[in-house]
């Protein structure tokens, strides 16, 4: 995907090159010639910031069902804690903490990929990316936590 980025990105820049490089009016062949040019390089502008969009589109979606899945299992484990025993819930409130930071900080990140224009996609990409991994991590904790496991064995 980063590779299919960096040619998205390439494809922004000599487009935009091209388009400032070939301005003027379509006097005589060599003019045209440098309308058909540009032409083929707004073209490949818009197919690239396409391709971002629905690359961003895509990653928005899955962090999304994350934050609502996690929400679900948050909400779940919170209905449980009533009924653990002080050692469980002891073990299972930090879990859940974790995992509303983690869900606030994912739902943060999505801010900032929706606002990403081409030249931060790669960085707010990494970012979500890394909120996901931090996401999962959290949620396998609660899931340990609920189930009465110390939380040593999920880390592994």
């Amino acid at each position: 995907m980063t590779r299919m980025t960096t040619t998205a990105a390439s494809a922004i820049a000599t487009g935009t090159a091209l388009l400032l490089g070939c301005g003027g009016d379509a006097r005589d062949a060599s003019d045209a010639s440098a309308e058909h040019v540009q032409e083929e390089a707004r073209e490949a502008v818009d197919a690239a910031a396409s391709y971002v969009a629905a690359q961003r589109e895509e990653l928005v979606a899955r962090a999304q069902h994350a934050v609502d899945d996690a929400a679900r299992q948050i909400d779940e484990a919170r209905r449980e804690l009533a009924g653990l025993p002080d050692d469980a819930r002891g073990r299972l409130e930090p879990a859940i903490d974790r995992a509303q930071r983690a869900r606030d900080a994912l739902a943060d990140e999505m801010g900032e990929l929706r606002e990403a224009g081409a030249d931060g996609w790669d960085a707010a990409r990494s970012r979500v990316s890394d909120a996901l991994d931090e996401m999962a991590e959290a949620r396998r904790e609660v899931t340990a936590a609920l189930a009465g496991d110390d939380g040593e064995s999920a880390a592994s």
